[in-house]
């Protein structure tokens, strides 16, 4: 699929969005009305930026389109936010997170080999293990960033959302796990 005006609308918005709640982020460190405003969160921001110009490069080759690339764009902007401390419905915010993590790893997955004539459950397998995979590397990741950083916002760092060593870890694959099913179930199930 072709980069379109669309696409480059998305770009421009989520890089304007980017850009302000990096100065936010280094602006007003504190929590405000539930969302963490912390500096630590500005290298979220930045490897963000770092995300869509990768995204933006090969989304021709990799047969994105819009749909892949709004979900990854809004799993960055959710990210980026700062909500970690919050509760919705019972379930931390961190968990709605992952579940959208994985929506869009699944999407981008599916996307990534379009072309290819392969079975449903094939794709099904693709879809979930994609996703799982992305999200065990991010795990580690974090694992990295807090041995090595300590505590604090941020993806390198232990904080808010970070409710306890494994049981953490675990939590966040599962709810990347739901997304990735989401979109396998969809997608194997669909006409096409």
């Amino acid at each position: 699929m072709q980069k379109n005006k669309l696409t480059w609308w998305m770009t421009g918005v989520a890089v304007l969005l980017l850009v302000l709640l990096g100065i936010l982020h280094l602006t007003f460190p504190r929590t405000f009305v539930g969302f963490t405003i912390s500096s630590n969160m500005v290298y979220d921001v930045l490897l963000s930026l770092a995300g869509i110009a990768v995204f933006v490069r090969f989304f021709t080759t990799t047969h994105q389109d819009n749909w892949s690339y709004g979900v990854f764009l809004f799993a960055l902007m959710l990210h980026n936010v700062g909500l970690y401390e919050n509760t919705f419905f019972g379930l931390g915010f961190d968990r709605y997170m992952h579940f959208v993590g994985g929506l869009a790893a699944a999407l981008v997955a599916d996307r990534l080999f379009a072309n290819e004539r392969w079975g449903r459950v094939q794709r099904f397998l693709l879809i979930v293990l994609v996703p799982l995979g992305c999200g065990a590397a991010a795990e580690i990741v974090e694992w990295f960033g807090y041995a090595t950083f300590g505590a604090g916002d941020g993806f390198l760092l232990y904080g808010a959302g970070d409710i306890g060593e494994w049981q953490n870890a675990s939590l966040d694959m599962f709810s990347n796990l739901v997304g990735a099913l989401t979109v396998a179930v969809w997608r194997v199930t669909r006409k096409s």
